[in-house]
Formats: C-alpha cells, sequence, structure tokens
C-alpha cells in the first residue's frame, strides 16, 4: 500500500498582480514515487483558463545541468505579468508562471542557493526567444 502524504515546496512565482518574482511555498500531493504540486491555487485565472500548461526546461551553467518544471497559464484575456515585463520589456505574457526544481529522478524539489537566478534566467530566455509568438513557447511543451 502507497503511503500519501501532503507537503509544501519552494518554488519562484512569477504572479500577474505582484511587481517582482518571489518565493512561495507550493503545497504537494506525494503518492508513492510521484509527486503533484496543486497550483489550481497559486495560478490566478480558473475560470478564463482552467488548464496549467506544463514544460521541463533544462539550463546548461558551465558544466553543470539544472533542470526546472515550468507551470504557467497565457491567454489574451489574463492580465500583463509584471514582473515578466519587467525583467523583458519586448514581452507581452498574460497569466502566471511557477518555476519549481526538477530533482534527479523527475520529481519536484525545494529550491535553493542559486535556483531563483537560474529560474530569472529561464524565463527571461524563454519569453524574449518567443516574444514574436508567445505560443510558440507553449507548443514546446509536451
Amino acid at each position: 500500500m502507497t503511503q500519501e502524504r501532503y507537503f509544501r515546496i519552494r518554488a519562484r512565482l512569477y504572479a500577474s498582480l505582484l511587481q517582482l518574482p518571489k518565493r512561495a511555498n507550493i503545497q504537494t500531493h506525494e503518492s508513492g514515487a510521484n509527486r503533484f504540486p496543486l497550483l489550481e491555487g497559486v495560478l490566478s485565472g480558473l475560470h478564463t483558463q482552467p488548464f496549467i500548461h506544463d514544460c521541463a526546461v533544462t539550463v546548461y551553467e558551465l558544466s553543470q545541468a539544472h533542470t526546472f518544471r515550468v507551470f504557467c497559464k497565457n491567454h489574451q484575456f489574463l492580465p500583463t505579468n509584471k514582473p515578466i515585463k519587467i525583467m523583458e520589456p519586448s514581452s507581452c505574457w498574460r497569466g502566471d508562471l511557477v518555476v519549481m526544481r526538477s530533482g534527479k529522478k523527475g520529481q519536484v524539489v525545494n529550491m535553493r542557493g542559486r535556483d531563483a537566478a537560474l529560474a530569472d534566467f529561464l524565463v527571461r530566455r524563454c519569453v524574449w526567444l518567443n516574444r514574436d509568438n508567445m505560443h510558440a513557447f507553449l507548443k514546446t511543451c509536451p
């Protein structure tokens, strides 16, 4: 019988209504070897866009690879994301975004040390690369 439990995991939140990204503790459900972040209470716009995009992104720093899970909403009727607009003025991301660190087994784990700076880099880079077509980033996600 698998044991189920709930706990909080540190993540990086880019909320539309905030001026800057911030650390957030995300309620997570663990069932056996799987962990499921419960993001419905963190990401706004439930009625405008009920589903959440989920994408794995790897950032390479020198010879080390850091893998993150990006959870986001992007819809024309959601508010413009202020933290992303400040980081990348040419962007027009609409909706919230959460970045969580991915462990060796692919599960979400607590962010630590330089992870916030790496998360900011990956968000800035992904948004900048896809500034002309915001849905291109989402199409790369499984």
